[in-house]
């Protein structure tokens, strides 16, 4: 027989009506709702209680609403109250998990912050997606470069249609004169559609024409208050030296100041025209200076592929004389191309302009490696916090017993966790959030970044640490609350159920905590051993005491002769000057290389020109040969040359040796480190710079009194060069510069190392408290029965200090893969030897013994009566 189908509401309001209120709370909320219907439909029929349900359903749902939202608050009211209870019982663990958080959420917000930084460079041009930079590789001297050809922005635009815009920029050291008053400022000159390619705001000026003309220039605001104070600067009259001629700029605009995170750096603009001014009539239509980075913008729809596909015909039609001379100086490849031009978005500058000269390098990697290690440290503040929620609930499995007799779901209990695991992440996030801004002139220090507090204070990074606060909590507080929410109650009331301190979950996380920490200590240890080795190393010339002095007289050769002349003769009277010279190139700077055949063997070489002594003055050592006589022969240019050349070149007489009909080799010198000591030293030529005076003086000082050395510079400088500022630096300076990467990133692992140290102690006093505080009676009885002090340690402590050891064992063998991928980026490097590897196991072992050592001693030190009082 047919069974009758059973009575039900309609589906729809009851599915809404089982998704806004729990089943137990119906009646609560709705009164008797479903009886008045089941008995409508006997009385009235079916059709007319449906229609009485949805109309009472509708008239229902604001009242729906209030109770359930009162209801849920007041839930929330209730596991808040709960919560705070439990960490006011509880202040040693509550402590830690806030502190630990904190920490660990401050690292991930500088890190972030850092790696915001990092790929926001250039996305604020309106046009970026069509803007790129023209590169040129040469394969036969296997080098890449961003500064090319002046003519090449023109000519480009000219040859293909499909450029919008073509920009050049040229930076060059100039004297600014206001009033009475010398300032030495790096000045860009540019094409007129600077401001049409580039989104740089522009606050005062005749829109884009600012730069359509010469005898104009455009400053940056901090530039035009630094010059003018609160003065309107447009309009007013500076005065610019170019070497030794003075031109009188009207100011024509003021642009914001650059922000940080753009890889185009000015401060002033003025017409590429005027260059002519500096290197003369034809610096423009010269296809053998490389003076410019040039941008060009696509027009609306056109893909760069297309122009890259024609830039071999472009470089053809246009470069046609270098390619002659190249070919018949043999410095162009038969087989494949030698010089090819290519183009690269604006928006990869910053982080993929690796091997390209002219452009400071930053890998995006770098910010990689940051996040994986703000992630780590996160992750070790996590496995603190799981640890402590397992060993903090075990001790409250009467109440959850409780609660679940009293007819709490398991779902009810999760979500009593989470609220407890939300309260404590957010409470650190706040703290992390004050920390972080007070602390944040140190982030800025070892990232070499300048972010303001407002730069953090954002809609959009507060919403996304809340976002990421409330992850963190809930993954911290997932297993805790699946775990007990699971148990018996029954279990629970005989005691037969313990979690925590013991378990084999607890001291997984304990080994990958330590292991994440052993690692950071080994990867500080090792960068450290590096820097010191680099900043310690020979590098095969003296450089402490040597004084850089800019003639601020690039082209004007004649004037750095006088210059020259004035102050090695000043030098003879004075006692705190040792000797005088000069270059091109200051050594730690740049130099340049090429390719050379001798002795049937083509290589690689550097090349450098100097002055008059510059070997003595820097301390290089001759091994055979003399210097450069100061009465030269027309008849051939004097060469002298590193170890490296000759051993390369296979020389064995090298002192007579012609390198061709013009050349000949007068002294070898031991090798020294041009470049960093990530790479080898090659094979240098070293020329005298026939011209005149040296661009850079370099002046040898005696190191007891360098004030009173340096105001004797300054006074010579006066006399030699009274219209220019007496501008100076250190080669010492010059070297420190080029490792400051290398300082910075020790700073940054060093200070995640201690970060990491810290968190992971902080457990171990949470985890070691939670074991003493489960056998303060054991303890007590093991007091009472003669036990010592030192034995009730060894049996508490040998089981976690073990792990440590484990710990150990599993983070050497990863520190040595991944720091000697590191190290053999560097053609000169120190070794990781077992000393590293000890130092680390030590260290981490002394910081936990003591760590776990006072919570031990604290424990078997107290009186055993108080322990068994109740027994």
């Amino acid at each position: 027989m047919k069974q009758p189908k059973e009575l039900k509401p309609p589906a729809i309001p009851c599915l809404i009506l089982n998704l806004l209120i729990r089943k137990d709370m119906r009646t609560f909320v709705l009164g008797d709702f479903d009886e008045v219907y089941l008995e409508m439909v006997e009385t009235s029929g079916r059709r007319r209680a449906n229609i009485w349900y949805w109309k009472h359903f509708f008239r229902s749902l604001p009242k729906i609403f209030l109770d359930t939202s009162i209801w849920r608050i007041e839930m929330f009211r209730n596991y808040m109250i709960t919560a705070l209870r439990n960490m006011k019982r509880q202040k040693m663990f509550s402590i830690i998990n806030i502190l630990g958080l904190s920490l660990a959420l401050m690292v991930c917000l500088w890190i972030y912050l850092f790696i915001e930084s990092e790929f926001s460079f250039d996305r604020a041009h309106k046009n970026g997606d069509s803007i790129y930079s023209v590169i040129k590789t040469d394969h036969h001297f296997n080098n890449m470069r961003r500064y090319i050809e002046v003519n090449t922005g023109p000519d480009i635009k000219e040859f293909f249609p499909e450029i919008e815009y073509s920009v050049r920029l040229t930076p060059y050291n100039v004297i600014v004169r206001r009033g009475d008053k010398l300032f030495q400022e790096l000045s860009h000159f540019a094409d007129k559609d600077f401001f049409r390619m580039f989104s740089f705001g522009l606050l005062r000026g005749d829109g884009e024409n600012v730069l359509d003309s010469l005898g104009k220039v455009v400053l940056t605001e901090s530039l035009a208050r630094k010059f003018f104070g609160r003065e309107d600067p447009l309009g007013k009259i500076l005065t610019i030296s170019f070497g030794n001629r003075d031109d009188d700029y009207i100011v024509s605009g003021v642009v914001e100041d650059i922000p940080s995170n753009s890889s185009l750096q000015f401060k002033m603009l003025m017409n590429i025209k005027e260059l002519n001014k500096v290197y003369g009539p034809d610096v423009l239509t010269n296809r053998n200076w490389s003076l410019a980075h040039t941008y060009i913008q696509l027009k609306k729809g056109v893909s760069p592929e297309i122009l890259e596909a024609r830039l071999p015909a472009f470089f053809e039609q246009n470069f046609s004389p270098l390619i002659e001379d190249r070919k018949k100086r043999g410095s162009w490849n038969k087989d494949g191309p030698t010089i090819t031009l290519w183009l690269q978005n604006i928006k990869d500058i910053y982080l993929h302009s690796q091997g390209i000269e002219g452009q400071q390098e930053n890998q995006v990697s770098k910010s990689f490696i940051l996040g994986g290690i703000g992630l780590l440290i996160l992750f070790i503040a996590c496995i603190n916090f799981t640890n402590l929620a397992i060993g903090r609930a075990s001790t409250r499995t009467p109440e959850i017993g409780m609660r679940k007799i009293l007819g709490a779901r398991r779902k009810d209990l999760i979500r009593q966790f989470w609220s407890e695991s939300l309260m404590i992440v957010f409470l650190s996030m706040t703290i992390a959030l004050i920390t972080g801004l007070l602390l944040l002139p140190l982030f800025n220090r070892l990232a070499d970044k300048n972010l303001l507090e407002r730069d953090i204070l954002t809609i959009p990074h507060l919403a996304l640490f809340g976002c990421a606060a409330v992850l963190v909590a809930m993954l911290a507080g997932l297993y805790p609350g699946i775990v007990l929410s699971r148990i018996l109650p029954v279990r629970i009331i005989r005691g037969a159920f313990k979690l925590g301190g013991r378990s084999l979950l607890t001291r997984l996380l304990i080994v990958i905590q330590f292991s994440a920490t052993v690692f950071l200590v080994i990867s500080t240890l090792t960068l450290s051993k590096q820097v010191k080795y680099i900043l310690n190393k020979d590098m095969g010339y003296d450089r402490e005491g040597v004084v850089v002095i800019n003639t601020f007289e690039r082209r004007n050769y004649d004037i750095n002769a006088h210059i020259f002349e004035v102050f090695e003769a000043e030098a003879e009277s004075l006692p705190f000057i040792k000797s005088v010279s000069g270059c091109v190139f200051p050594l730690s700077a740049e130099m340049g290389h090429g390719k050379l055949t001798f002795n049937e063997k083509r290589l690689d070489f550097s090349f450098t020109s100097v002055h008059y002594n510059f070997f003595d003055t820097m301390g290089i050592k001759f091994i055979s040969g003399t210097d450069f006589p100061r009465q030269l022969s027309d008849d051939f240019e004097p060469l002298i040359v590193n170890e490296s050349f000759v051993d390369a070149y296979e020389i064995e007489n090298p002192v007579g040796t012609w390198i061709d009909q013009g050349t000949q080799i007068i002294g070898v010198v031991e090798d020294f480190h041009f470049w960093t000591l990530k790479q080898k030293i090659r094979p240098t030529i070293i020329e005298l710079d026939r011209r005149g005076g040296p661009r850079n003086l370099l002046v040898r000082i005696d190191t007891s009194d360098i004030n009173r050395a340096l105001a004797s510079l300054e006074s010579i400088w006066k006399k030699a060069q009274p219209n220019k500022p007496f501008d100076f630096t250190f080669e010492d300076d010059i070297f420190q510069e080029k490792y400051a990467e290398e300082q910075r990133w020790r700073g940054i692992v060093l200070y995640s190392s201690f970060f990491s140290i810290l968190i992971s102690c902080m457990g171990l006093i949470g985890i070691m408290t939670l074991v003493t505080s489960r056998r303060v009676k054991e303890i007590g009885v093991r007091r009472v029965l003669g036990a010592p002090v030192i034995k009730i340690c060894t049996l508490l402590t040998g089981k976690y200090l073990f792990l440590v050891a484990v710990s150990n064992l599993i983070a050497w063998p990863l520190g040595y893969f991944f720091m000697s991928k590191w190290l053999n980026s560097y053609a000169y490097r120190t070794k990781i030897d077992a000393g590293i590897f000890l130092l680390a196991g030590l260290l981490t072992l002394i910081v936990s013994t003591a760590t776990i050592g006072l919570q031990v001693i604290k424990a078997a030190s107290a009186n055993p009566v108080d322990s068994l009082r109740y027994e």
